[in-house]
């Protein structure tokens, strides 16, 4: 089995999670599902059931960090003053902000 294992340290895993940043035509969505596979790379097992809830919840607020932190420019502004509490409403500002910005792009 240890063939499988990641063959990173956590604090390797950890620094790519927090140093990630949404590259140039990468959709928000698309970023998120990035953000989502390193961020699983840095949640640890656990057979206690209370125990893996509180891991779990403190790899989401990582995750959301890293999300909002990826951005650079207006949107990642915008989503950094925002304080989102939710993945869901960060993702949702961000598509809709994307697509806006899209918008405004193509109408000239």
């Amino acid at each position: 089995m240890n063939r499988f294992k990641d063959r990173h340290t956590d604090q390797y895993n950890y620094a790519r999670l927090q140093n990630a940043t949404q590259d140039k035509n990468e959709s928000p969505d698309v970023f998120l599902d990035h953000l989502r596979k390193l961020c699983q790379r840095t949640i640890q097992a656990s057979d206690n059931a209370v125990e893996q809830a509180l891991i779990n919840r403190e790899a989401e607020r990582r995750l959301l960090a890293a999300f909002i932190n990826g951005f650079n420019g207006v949107l990642g502004r915008q989503l950094r003053l925002q304080m989102h509490d939710t993945i869901e409403k960060a993702l949702n500002m961000a598509l809709v902000a994307a697509t806006l910005d899209r918008e405004e792009c193509t109408s000239f």
